[in-house]
């Protein structure tokens, strides 16, 4: 099932909810919540507002708390609490408990007890569905490391399941961005759920709005489930239309990557200017479904659509009789992406943003495919491993990679060398794996990538014709210089050169699987761009590229769309499958979701584009609007 949730605060008292609230104010919007569609709603503590200056609890205000917990009771909401708030909306409020720093241990104490005494209160409450640590509380201060991250969290949460061993706990911070919250971190925090705070900004529409069922899914492969706790963006920065389309495209991409759930930021606009609480940030007054004066923005009725949905979903089985496709394809993201290798304080960015180019490439693909930290590989299962644009990854990893290819999976990887790491290399066994060595002449950074990359096929590698010509241009998005590695083949065939007649990709056979290396930063080029045309024939001729890493590697697409804007999932049932196609850009669009197999039936059950039919018996014509989605139910036969 997923938990179609919001972060509540009320419409007229907002922050000031347990000192001037009143439950009837209260009940009117929780009443509303649940019109909306909502199933869940996340509700804060601000600590200044329920401990007094001698630690113990302020009555009245915690008993307001727990009458809004019963209201919510009454409608059917389920409730996540956030039990130690000191930071929110761009803001840090005052900390009782709070000893000097938030990391020491006087402060850990008050904090342990504070928390014994109202999960113990607040746990004979029905609504009550699971507890949220905090809220960013690496805002009100950055640990110090993170072991230190680890070792406070770890306490705290263990104190709650000491109350309370039924509920699920979630963290609430900025995960992966604040050290100790990476994915092989968070497996040392007892968290039962990863609750993930994301607001990401990119000029490149396709990339901006996957990068939150790529983010999901990097945490997914830990095993926990995995809600985007905090997303949106503001209304007084963003058209409302837009804000719309792009929570619409959000959702319908964190359903169909199966995703336990998100939570929207937020039921209503802040209504306390006056009071100066936003006083340094007004964008902050702008973050809800409905405006301050009660009504109702765009994106409320992508909302309630979106809930219709679940619940027609739920009735189909969806979470009781169908399977997502296996993930055959994972994007390793390297620890050095995290900050997690030693010596490595360069090239993390162009990292990152190539790990999310290369998942864009692969959606756009209709690859099956998700995030792996490199921690998971080596117990790992996937038929294709792409290891994109890397600086450098680790031994254990490349030794693993090594025995997975000669056991049957196929690995990819392009490589990069940047300015301020011209010290570093990515592996030590090219010979092994690739059949290719390094070239670089002594001490040299590297074939510098500026202005336009000609990538020409001398072979013909998957539908990329012998001759085809690829222009790429380079970009400064990411803040680092790009190089290119040289590199000799020996056992492997060269299928792509460089301008000159340098080698560029070249493909190894191992047998039962083959490894692809390419000494361009594909990934990294396209990260660097601003905005990717993913309609012109160049990138496209890229996604073609990506196509036929799939082929080598045997990676079955049962559904294929025409157009890379396009992200395509099914569930697979006993007797047929539901699809969802998300369109991420803005642009209206038509695609074809070719089959390889003859289509008997589609039916459209969900989602706001159109389905125009069946052509030639095996492929679905849609029209996509921008940010648009379609839900289909299809029989093959």
């Amino acid at each position: 099932m997923f938990i179609l949730g919001v972060n509540y605060w009320p419409r007229r008292s907002s922050l000031e909810m347990l000192r001037r609230g009143s439950i009837d104010e209260i009940a009117e919007d929780l009443a509303k919540v649940k019109e909306l569609g909502f199933d869940a709603v996340r509700i804060f503590m601000l600590l200044r507002d329920v401990v007094d200056p001698d630690h113990g609890i302020v009555e009245d205000r915690v008993e307001l708390f727990e009458k809004v917990l019963e209201k919510a009771r009454e409608l059917g909401l389920s409730v996540y609490p956030t039990l130690i708030t000191v930071h929110m909306s761009g803001r840090n409020w005052f900390n009782p408990l709070s000893k000097g720093s938030v990391y020491t241990l006087e402060t850990l104490d008050a904090m342990q007890i504070f928390l014994a005494s109202i999960v113990s209160r607040l746990r004979s409450h029905e609504s009550v569905k699971g507890w949220v640590l905090t809220n960013e509380i690496s805002l009100v201060e950055q640990p110090p490391n993170p072991s230190a991250y680890r070792a406070f969290t770890r306490s705290l949460i263990l104190t709650i399941k000491g109350v309370d061993h039924d509920r699920p706990v979630g963290l609430g911070d900025i995960t992966f961005f604040v050290p100790g919250t990476d994915p092989e971190s968070i497996d040392t925090i007892p968290v039962d759920f990863i609750d993930i705070h994301l607001y990401y900004y990119d000029n490149d529409d396709v990339r901006q709005s996957l990068a939150y069922s790529a983010l999901a899914s990097l945490y997914m492969s830990t095993g926990k489930p995995v809600i985007v706790e905090e997303f949106g963006c503001s209304t007084h920065v963003f058209d409302e239309e837009s804000h719309a389309r792009f929570v619409n495209a959000v959702l319908h991409s964190l359903l169909a990557n199966n995703v336990s759930g998100a939570f929207l930021w937020c039921f209503a606009d802040y209504v306390q200017e006056a009071e100066h609480l936003f006083e340094h940030h007004p964008y902050e007054l702008g973050f809800g479904v409905l405006r301050n004066d009660g009504s109702e923005k765009p994106v409320a009725s992508v909302i309630k659509h979106f809930s219709s949905l679940i619940k027609t979903l739920e009735k189909e089985g969806l979470w009781d009789g169908y399977e997502l496709r296996g993930r055959d394809v994972a994007i390793v993201l390297t620890r050095h992406g995290w900050g997690g290798t030693t010596f490595s304080p360069n090239g993390k960015l162009a990292a990152v943003a190539s790990a999310l180019e290369s998942y864009v490439l692969m959606k756009g693909a209709s690859a099956p495919v998700t995030m792996l930290p490199e921690h998971l590989v080596g117990s790992s299962n996937h038929a294709l491993y792409v290891l994109p644009s890397i600086v450098r990854a680790c031994v254990s990893t490349w030794r693993s990679l090594l025995a997975k290819a000669f056991e049957g999976s196929s690995v990819y990887a392009s490589v990069l060398r940047i300015e301020r790491g011209a010290h570093q290399g990515p592996s030590h066994v090219w010979m092994e794996l690739f059949g290719a060595k390094p070239k670089l002449k002594a001490c040299r950074i590297g074939r510098a990538i500026e202005g336009v990359v000609t990538l020409e096929f001398v072979q013909d590698f998957g539908s990329i014709a012998k001759g085809t010509r690829i222009r790429l241009r380079v970009g400064d998005r990411i803040g680092e210089k790009l190089f290119a590695w040289e590199i000799e083949p020996e056992k492997a065939e060269v299928v792509a050169t460089l301008g000159d007649g340098t080698p560029a990709v070249v493909v190894n056979s191992l047998g039962k699987s083959y490894a692809i290396l390419s000494a361009v930063p594909i990934e990294a080029i396209l990260a660097s761009q601003h905005v990717v045309d993913r309609s012109s024939s160049d990138v496209k001729a890229i996604y073609d590229f990506y196509s036929a890493l799939l082929e080598l590697a045997g990676v079955e697409r049962i559904f294929v769309s025409s157009d890379p804007r396009v992200e395509l999932e099914y569930f697979l049932g006993k007797k047929d499958c539901i699809a969802i196609a998300v369109n991420h850009s803005y642009d209206d669009i038509e695609t074809l979701i070719k089959s390889s197999s003859k289509v008997k039936n589609v039916e459209k059950i969900g989602g706001d584009a159109e389905l125009l039919g069946v052509e030639d018996s095996s492929a679905i014509r849609l029209r996509m609007p921008g940010k648009s989605s379609a839900v289909l139910k299809i029989k093959l036969g």
